[in-house]
Order: structure tokens, then sequence, then C-alpha cells
């Protein structure tokens, strides 16, 4: 920063100049209000500034703020002129957060500081200054302009040092280096967080720090945990929270003032050794220290809201670490709270929230006793706001949330329960938009679920019937139009699985004229997955013929804009279905037609992996048909292809599970027409695959099936060395993942020959 710019009043007071050059440059004409006094003409500039965000027109902020200032030169004593070029700045300042405008930034950014300098002595000016100056650092800092952040955030150390007795200006350089700290933190740069962390420590050394000093140095000791954290330095995050917590525990004279930003700091902490397992404990008794801060400060609203987040996220947390007893406890310590404090909104929309959450994590653990209980909380917090949309809103986004895991579980019962209320609460609200969003989304997951678990087709056609009065009562709502459009192609998808093509085919004609009224890319693509599904059908009902007339489609679609990648991906996976269908059939020639077609299509996309992906499945399901023709020179043959593609999308699992699939079929295969030699060949495949991604699932049980194949089918000579390594490597991969439940069963499946 070039101190001798601003070093006298005269240039401070026309730092503005320059800005009526890029008025007149850019032909903007300002109407400013000619009669009135220099305060309502300054008011009516604000009110100006505050229409630009709507406008978009930042660059008249300049001119402004210039006419502004000069009001201000000609009226030095008016405090309340004064204020409204601060205000001005304040608005334009948040016009420009997101806009990366950085020569407007810096330009009013260096008035300021110039503003600064000037005011120093008088400390109501100042104290102003500074937030405006705060407020521009954080601008600065959304838009990633990190370099001018770094610039202006030595200017005000170095300007603090110079007034070393001047608290407001210390602070305020202390709040600066936080706000630079953090910058770096969300930019994951390790070092420069780093050392903003040291500038901190230096400005408010911890020894000697109290008071309102020592409650900046919390504040931005809780940013540094956040930052760490968020780049996984956990060692660094340790030293801060230790650091932290002795700063608290040395200032026991101003504890209350300190406690809002110290919780924070274990907040922050409690949230990262959550998603550490071996950090699992740390994070509970964080949370008993902020517990214990709530009983000791029950007077303090902000500590409860804070202690409700922590209930949410360790809640979430023991969820994802499958610990259900903890989550359960934790579930109703949060509705407890929120009994406790029913005029705390904050708290009443965290514990809905976290209630809610509890209930996926229930209902992911088939405890639907438990769901239904906690729904029933969660009805009680809402009763409590009978008239706030947004808890109808969120209520309604928890009830579809809730859907999405149960239809995972297939629970018919108490789906049924949460449409019934999810409804109800549509049919009381029917101006929330978004209630009748959620309503139509929930109803698509219910008919997938109905479709998997009921042998009753009429409540599937009910509730489709619901969807299309959705669509018919919201006829603009593109979120609803498209719920529908996915709602019927799972219909269709269900009929054709149970083989009732009459009713399909009504279906597809229903689709496809939704998808001509709404002339909607996105209804299309719902067609289009509808054809891929009746080319199943078709496939399972023999009835071949009808296939082609949607491929034809498809292509015709495919061909209307060839850089529209889903569709090109759609048509590939239509490809396929139909490379099964005829394969099913025994129409090999005209499986390998349509796999030739899977090739072109590649070759138009060779990038474009999702099109590989569907070669390779392609690939894969004709290795099954040719070897049900006995045609292994093919089926090995098209087994290479999927190991070039797998070569090619290295870093990609799908191939490489596919190429598993392909070889334990052949091994198979191989080892039942006695050619011991490939079927070796396939065994150590698998044993290479499992080699470089031993993560994959899918590939430990390909290895798990060829090894029990294998070992079946050497079961009559007990004392083949060969059969008794293929056990010790089986009983291997049944030690090493203990939690996979379909490994386990194969090894079940084995064991009794390990026992003979």
């Amino acid at each position: 920063m070039d101190k001798e710019k601003y070093s006298d009043e005269d240039n401070a007071l026309s730092a503005f100049d320059n800005f009526e050059t890029l008025s007149e440059s850019n032909n903007f004409k300002i109407n400013f209000l000619s009669g009135g006094t220099s305060l309502e003409k300054s008011q009516h500039i604000v009110s100006k500034i505050s229409e630009i965000d709507d406008l978009g027109n930042f660059q008249v902020i300049l001119p402004y703020l210039k006419k502004l200032e000069g009001i201000v030169k000609s009226n030095t004593k008016n405090n309340e002129i004064f204020f409204c070029l601060i205000e001005g700045i304040t608005i334009a300042l948040q016009s420009l957060e997101d806009d990366r405008n950085e020569e407007i930034l810096i330009q009013i950014m260096d008035k300021i500081i110039l503003l600064l300098q000037i005011n120093v002595k008088n400390a109501d000016y100042l104290a102003a200054l500074c937030d405006v100056f705060l407020l521009a650092e954080e601008v600065f800092t959304n838009n990633d302009l990190l370099e001018d952040l770094e610039k202006y955030t030595h200017f005000l150390i170095n300007f603090s040092l110079e007034h070393s007795n001047n608290i407001i200006l210390r602070t305020s350089a202390a709040d600066a280096v936080i706000i630079t700290l953090s910058g770096f933190g969300i930019d994951w740069n390790y070092e420069k967080t780093k050392q903003y962390g040291k500038l901190l420590r230096g400005l408010l050394p911890p020894s000697e720090t109290s008071g309102i000093f020592a409650g900046i140095l919390i504040k931005g000791l809780a940013e540094e945990i956040k930052c760490y954290g968020d780049m996984h330095e956990f060692g660094a995050l340790e030293r801060s929270l230790t650091l932290m917590k002795e700063v608290y525990s040395s200032n026991s004279d101003f504890k209350i003032e300190l406690i809002e930003d110290y919780t924070n700091g274990l907040i922050n902490a409690l949230r990262w050794f959550g998603e550490q397992e071996e950090d699992y404990n740390k994070m509970m008794a964080l949370l008993n220290e902020v517990a214990q801060l709530t009983k000791e400060n029950a007077f303090f609203e902000p500590i409860k809201i804070a202690y409700a987040k922590g209930l949410r996220i360790a809640l979430d947390l023991s969820g994802i670490m499958d610990d259900l007893d903890t989550a359960t406890k934790l579930a109703k310590a949060l509705y407890v709270l929120s009994e406790e404090n029913p005029n705390i909104r904050k708290v009443q929309v965290i514990a809905s929230i976290g209630l809610f959450k509890a209930a996926t994590w229930a209902g992911a653990f088939w405890e639907t006793g438990f769901v239904t209980s906690l729904l029933s909380d969660v009805g009680k917090i809402h009763e409590r706001f009978p008239n706030d949309n947004n808890f109808k809103k969120q209520l309604g986004r928890g009830l579809f949330n809730l859907t999405k895991i149960l239809t995972k579980v297939g629970k018919k019962k108490i789906i049924e329960k949460i449409l019934f209320e999810i409804r109800k609460l549509h049919k009381d609200n029917p101006d929330l938009i978004e209630v009748a969003q959620y309503y139509s989304k929930s109803i698509v997951n219910a008919i997938f679920l109905f479709g998997e678990v009921s042998e009753s087709k009429e409540e599937i056609f009910s509730y489709l019937s619901h969807s299309k009065i959705l669509v018919k009562t919201y006829p603009e709502d593109e979120e609803i139009i498209l719920n529908y459009s996915k709602a019927l192609v799972n219909v269709i998808r269900i009929l054709g699985k149970f083989g009732q093509l009459d009713k399909m085919e009504q279906m597809l004609d229903t689709l496809r004229d939704f998808s001509t009224e709404y002339d909607s890319r996105v209804v299309l693509i719902r067609l289009a997955k509808a054809y891929i599904d009746a080319i199943t059908a078709y496939g399972e009902m023999t009835e071949l013929e009808k296939i082609i007339p949607l491929y034809n489609e498809l292509i015709n679609w495919a061909e209307d804009d060839i850089e529209d990648v889903v569709f090109q991906i759609l048509l590939a996976k239509a490809i396929v279905n139909i490379v099964s269908s005829f394969g099913k059939n025994s129409k090999y020639t005209e499986m390998e037609v349509y796999l030739d077609d899977l090739r072109l299509l590649v070759n138009e996309f060779p990038e474009l992996s999702d099109v590989n992906v569907q070669l390779a499945k392609g690939l894969s399901l004709a290795i099954r048909w040719f070897i049900q023709a006995n045609n292994s020179e093919k089926a090995f043959e098209l087994l290479n292809e999927i190991n070039r593609l797998q070569l090619q999308f290295a870093d990609e699992f799908e191939f490489h599970e596919l190429y598993a699939r392909a070889s334990r079929r052949l091994l198979v295969y191989s080892t039942q027409e006695g050619k011991i030699s490939r079927a070796s060949l396939m065994l150590e495949n698998l044993r290479v695959l499992f080699k470089a991604y031993p993560t994959a699932e899918i590939i430990q049980l390909e290895l798990a099936r060829g090894l029990s194949y294998t070992i079946i089918k050497k079961s009559n000579d007990y004392k083949d060395p060969i059969l008794q390594s293929l056990v010790m490597e089986i009983k291997g991969l049944r030690i090493q993942f203990p939690n996979n439940d379909k490994l386990e069963e194969i090894y079940i499946a084995v064991e009794p020959i390990f026992k003979d």
C-alpha cells in the first residue's frame, strides 16, 4: 500500500474524482435530486444505490459515491450526512458480493482507507469505517480476490501498529486477519492459513490477552478449527482446539462474553472428529462439554442453538457410523431441548431437521417403530408453528426424504402413512407449490416401491391419478410435470415386468401424448427411458418385432441433436437391452448386428465413458448368450474387447466389474468343458482384478464365486494341494471383509466342503 498516496486530506477528499470520467465514458445518465436539504439529497442517493443490485448496473456505483462524497465535503460537521456515505458504501459493497468486479471494489476500498486515515481520531467515524473495511474484505473473499485481500489486511495491521493504543484499530486488524485466514482456508491453502494464524497470535498473544481481545482470539481459533478440519489437517486442528480451551479457561471473569465463539469452536471440532472413525469418542466428549456449558448458562439463547447444532451433527455422524443406539439417544436429547425451548425458533428448526434425519437412519435399519415415534415428535414441533409456511415446507421435504429411504428397504405400510400425511399437508396448503412438489416426488417413490412388493396394481394406478391431478392443478410447474412423467415410467416398467403388455402399451401412449402436449426435453428423456424398459419387456415376452419401432424412434431423437449426449447415452442403453433381448431368444446373428451398432456409437463418442460402459455391458451380456450357445471362441473374443475397454478407462470401477463378471462366467464354462488351463487363466484374471481393486465389492464377490465353484468341482480330491490353497483363499476373503453379507452367503454355501 502506497502510504504517500493517502498522506493528506485534499487527496483523500478527491478519491472519487476519476469516477466522473468513468461515468461520462460509459454514457451514464444520473438524475440527482435538484431540491431539498443536503441530508435529503444524501438520502436520495443512498436510495438510488440500493436499487443497483436489482438493476445490475454496477458501474453507476462510483458516480453515486462521488456525488455523496461531495455533499460530505461541503458538510464536514454533519454526522448524519457522513453516515449516509457509510450507508452508501455498505450497500454498494453488498451489491458486489458475488460480482467479481475487482476494479470497482479496489476503488471503494482505497476510498475507505483514505477516510480511515483522515478520521483516525474520531472514534465514532473510525468504528463505522472499520466495519465497512471488514465488509469489503469479506466481499474480496467471496469473489476469490485473495491477493487484494492480503494487501489490504497488511495495510490495516500496519496502520493499527502505528496507532498501537487505538483499540478500534487493533480489534479490526485482528478481525481482518481472521477474514483472511478464513479466505485461505476456504481455498485449501494450508501454508497461508497457518501464516495468518501466526499473525493472529502475534497481534493477540494468548498469554497476555484478556477480555474483548480474548474473545476475538477465540473467534479466530474457532475459524482455524473449521478451516483445518475442512483441509483434514487434524494435527493443526487439535493444536488450535487446545489453545482455544486454554484461552477460555484463563479468562474466567469474561466467560459469558467468550462463550458463544468458544462453543462454536467446539462444534466445529466435533464435526470433523465425528468424520474420523478413530476420533468418534472425541466427538462425543466435545458434545458432552457443550451440553455442560448449556446447563451452566441456561439463560443464554445462542449456546442452546449451538448445542442443538452439535446434537444434529453428532446424530448424523452416528448414523453414518451405524451407531443407531447413540443416534437414538441424541434424537431424544434434541427433542427434549426443543420442548424446553419452544420459543427459540432456530432450535425448533434444527430439531425438526435432526429428527427427520434420525428417522431416515432408523428406516435404513428397518426400525419402523422408531420411525413412527420420531414422526410423531416432528409433528409436535410443527404444531408449535401452525401458520409458519417455512415449517410446512420443511415438513414436506422431510416426509419426501423419508420415502426415499423407506423405498429402499421396502416398507410399504409406513410409506402409505407418510403419503397420507404429505397429501393432507398439501390439501391443507394448496398455495404452497413446494409442498405439492414434494408430494409429487413422493408419489414417484411410492409407485416404484409398490411395483416391487405389491401384487395389486390398483393402488399404483390410484397414486398415478393423484400425480395427474397435480399436473392439472399446477400446469406450469416443470417439476410436477417431470414427476408425473417419472411416475408413468415407473408404471410402464412395472407392467412390463409382470408381462402385462397391453396395459404397458396404453401407458406408453399416455406418456407419448403427454410429451407431445408439453413439448419438454425432460419429458422426452422420460419417454426414452420408458422405451428402454419396454424393450426389456418385449424381449422377455419374445415379442421382438415390437422392439424395432422403438429403437428407430430413439435413433431419430439421438440424431436430432448429435451434441446432446444424454440421448446418445440413452440410445446406448437401449441397444444393450436389445442385445440382451435377441441373445436371450437365441437370435445370435441379430444380437451381433446390434453389438456392431453399439460399437459405431462408441466410435462417434470415443472419450465418453458412459457410452463406452454400455458397450462393455453389451459385450458382457453377449458373452453370457454365446456361452449358452457353446460358442466359447466368440465369448473369449468379446472378453478381450472388454479387457481393452477396462485398460482404456482404468479409473472407472464399472469396467473392471464387468470384466470380472465375464471372467467368472467363462471360468465356470471352461471348467464344465474340462478346459482347465482356460479356467485357471480366468481365476487368475479375478485375482489380478482383486489385487488392483480390493475395495470393489462386486470384484470381491466374483472372485469368491469363482473360488467357490472351483472348490466344489475339486472337492472329490480333498488331498489336492490346490484345493487346500483355494480353501485358504476364500477363508481369507471372508476374514478380510466381514461386513460383506453376500460374500458371507457364498462362504456359508461352500463351508460344508471344508468340514468334510
